[in-house]
């Protein structure tokens, strides 16, 4: 009799504890309602694959001060201009494109017309012994604008550049693969003929 008691206990125990885990089972809720849709992001530059082209416009108070722009002259000596500068990212302009294909960068000079597009670089002699320059560096990931006076006589007095106040331009940019750039020179394409460009990419 105590061997059954015994037993009897464990199947007790047994019994016990089943019922209590199955008391602590986990169970799901009712799902809950659909939160509210998230707010449109910004519109990214247009293209595919080998073709992407986005434009911007530059104020003021954004071009920084300063910088330099450099031209070598011959393998050791160079010519230097300080600059008001403006940098971009943009992740189309990769090693590869940078190897391979090419990235053109467009400005409108009349700020009232942003239909009429010229080839950066851009020079505009002001009639007064110096001139408006506009240059462009590129490297991984991004387009860095550049601007500054060059003086065209010995006489010149050009504006102080770190405060002058500088128009709202729009600027594009563009860049393409190796394949469309042999395309291009294939095609005889010039790269600083807008309308050309625009024709044969579809811009």
């Amino acid at each position: 009799m105590q061997k059954l008691n015994r037993v009897g206990m464990v199947l007790v125990i047994i019994t016990s504890s089943t019922i209590l885990f199955a008391g602590c089972s986990k169970s799901s809720g009712p799902v809950g309602a659909t939160g509210a849709a998230g707010s449109a992001g910004p519109i990214g530059p247009k293209g595919n694959a080998n073709v992407v082209v986005d434009s911007f416009t530059v104020s003021n108070s954004q071009w920084l001060w300063n910088d330099n722009y450099i031209l070598y002259t011959s393998g050791t000596t160079y010519t230097e201009w300080f600059t008001r500068y403006y940098k971009v990212a943009v992740s189309a302009v990769t090693q590869g494109v940078l190897d391979s294909g090419m990235v053109m960068v467009y400005m409108t000079p009349n700020i009232n017309d942003n239909s009429q597009w010229s080839p950066v670089p851009y020079s505009f002699d002001s009639g007064d012994g110096y001139s408006f320059n506009f240059v462009y560096v590129t490297s991984p990931g991004g387009i860095e604008l550049e601007f500054y006076f060059s003086d065209e006589t010995s006489t010149a007095t050009p504006p102080t550049l770190s405060s002058y106040v500088m128009a709202a331009y729009t600027f594009k940019w563009v860049a393409v693969t190796g394949t469309i750039a042999t395309s291009m020179q294939k095609n005889k394409i010039e790269h600083s003929n807008y309308a050309q460009v625009a024709n044969f990419l579809g811009l």
